[in-house]
């Protein structure tokens, strides 16, 4: 299939459509960086996403966003396997989502084209270095009981302290000055 895209550039050359996707989104990082397991994504518009040889365009009724491929700096996609972004200088915060299906189709479709330097989003590292801790008791499981012999400790009483504040000693702390 043939696409003249010269309604959006004048200088347009006929492009081959690679691969059409329906049921997409256009979304953008929000949070973070898109290489990093804590980048948050946020879905904006639904779309349709056209993958053409020279170009990647999301597009519904009036809207559209396109990625001229020669532009891309990298590709990132997700590690949940759903979402891809698309940086290009300046602007590295915009891509596309799709079901679990269809994103792995797309990601193979990027794969196919030349030149094209395809990042995955790093995976959060396991907490804890990964050890494995053994399930907390349930109900039906008895707490073990520890018995451990405590060492006495004896307490005294304070001797009695009487002061006769009446008569301050005049060599005393709390001698009067006249």
């Amino acid at each position: 299939m043939q696409n003249s895209w010269a309604a959006s550039n004048a200088d347009a050359r006929s492009e081959s459509v690679l691969a059409q996707f329906a049921d997409a989104a256009v979304i953008q990082v929000v949070s973070g960086d898109a290489h990093r397991a804590d980048a948050v994504i946020e879905e904006l518009h639904a779309a349709t996403v056209t993958v053409t040889d020279g170009r990647i365009v999301a597009s519904d009724g009036d809207m559209s966003w396109a990625w001229l491929l020669t532009d891309l700096a990298a590709v990132i996609h997700g590690a949940d396997g759903r979402w891809t972004i698309f940086d290009v200088p300046g602007i590295s915060d915009f891509g596309v989502a799709f079901d679990a299906a269809h994103a792995a189709e797309f990601r193979h479709v990027l794969d196919e084209l030349p030149g094209l330097d395809i990042r995955h989003q790093a995976v959060a590292a396991p907490m804890f270095g990964g050890a494995s801790f053994p399930p907390p008791p349930s109900d039906s499981q008895p707490v073990p009981m520890i018995a451990a012999a405590l060492p006495a400790i004896v307490v005294s009483e304070p001797a009695l302290v009487s002061l006769d504040l009446a008569s301050p000693s005049a060599t005393g702390p709390m001698a009067a000055t006249a």
